[in-house]
């Protein structure tokens, strides 16, 4: 279920870093009816903006044809494209620099775009990946994230922090991932 597109391919490397990138992401509003910037690079937008178009085609149509080039549950497609976002608008013939970004607040911003090394550095700033990790969705439900097998001894008690805090909130549902 975690599959994704893999873009490295040496006929279009060169396409790819010539191309200029929109150093955003963000992620549908809970009705989704809405693209919501999380995190952005230019002058004049901030967390929280709601984001109607780049070069008038629909920021939340854009959203979901890039959540088409991921692979597995709704949740999964929705977090890789949050993250790749400025990537995958790459595969997307219809657009491209400079952008014309228009949001709900009337508010209106342009931009020529950034390189492949500057995107590449705007996405992994937020990719910091830990070993493991533990938090409580919606209150009720434990989610384990194991995301490289690291330090044994480590591991084992971050185990036991875990299931203490599990027992002491009166979780009973745990997702490991």
């Amino acid at each position: 279920g975690h599959s994704y597109m893999y873009w490295k391919v040496s006929s279009i490397i060169d396409e790819i870093k010539a191309y200029k990138y929109l150093p955003i992401s963000g992620k549908l509003s809970k009705n989704q009816e809405h693209f919501v910037i999380d995190r952005s690079q230019l002058e004049g937008i901030k967390e929280g903006d709601t984001l109607l178009s780049i070069n008038g085609i629909s920021a939340v149509e854009l959203f979901r044809n890039t959540m088409n080039l991921t692979a597995g549950i709704e949740a999964f497609r929705a977090a890789e494209c949050e993250t790749m976002f400025p990537f995958y608008l790459f595969f997307n013939e219809s657009l491209s620099s400079p952008y014309e970004l228009n949001f709900s607040n009337q508010n209106l911003v342009n931009s020529p775009g950034v390189s492949f090394d500057e995107i590449a550095d705007f996405v992994n700033e937020k990719a910091v990946i830990e070993d493991y990790t533990f938090e409580i969705l919606k209150d009720s439900i434990g989610l384990i994230s194991y995301n490289r097998c690291h330090d044994y001894k480590a591991f084992k008690k971050f185990l036991k922090k875990t299931f203490s805090e599990i027992e002491a909130k009166g979780i009973d549902k745990l997702i490991i991932d």
